[in-house]
């Protein structure tokens, strides 16, 4: 399982910590996006549930516990689901009235948030992080023997 900041989680107590949240929407815009888009969600809707999940964080981490027993991703989960099924609900009552749609036909929740889909999407931003530390041809050697799965004398000739 991969764990998450402890000190980051909680620094976020305090709502006037600027650089704590600074670093955390920075960390987790890119992953709550690539959720939302899985899930369907157009990119203005994608948009719309991050900043209401961010919102609702603001408010709710300064009185967050965390549990490293237990998956702060699991509580990013809740929240992006109750986000999204919030502006169902929303988008539902707007259509509902002009449409004449059946509750049958309200679209259920995001699936839950798989780990692998997790780490992949980690994974991703840790290395849009760290590439410009390197030069282009490290890179892409790095890129070709550890990501590709080239030998090392085989990715050192592309």
């Amino acid at each position: 399982m991969i764990s998450t900041s402890q000190s980051l989680i909680h620094r976020l107590r305090d709502p006037n910590d600027a650089e704590a949240w600074d670093r955390f929407v920075h960390l987790y815009t890119p992953m709550l996006l690539h959720w939302t888009r899985q899930a369907g969600l157009s990119e203005a809707d994608a948009q719309d549930v991050m900043q209401d999940v961010f919102a609702r964080l603001l408010v709710a981490l300064p009185g967050f516990t965390y549990d490293p027993t237990r998956s702060f991703l699991g509580y990013l989960n809740t929240v992006l689901s109750n986000c999204w099924v919030d502006l169902r609900r929303k988008r539902w009552s707007q259509m509902r009235a002009s449409t004449g749609l059946t509750d049958a036909e309200f679209a259920e929740p995001p699936p839950e948030i798989q780990e692998t889909d997790y780490r992949q999407a980690l994974l991703r931003r840790s290395l849009s992080l760290v590439e410009h530390e390197f030069s282009p041809k490290i890179w892409r050697w790095f890129v070709l023997n550890v990501l590709e799965g080239k030998s090392p004398s085989e990715a050192a000739l592309i």
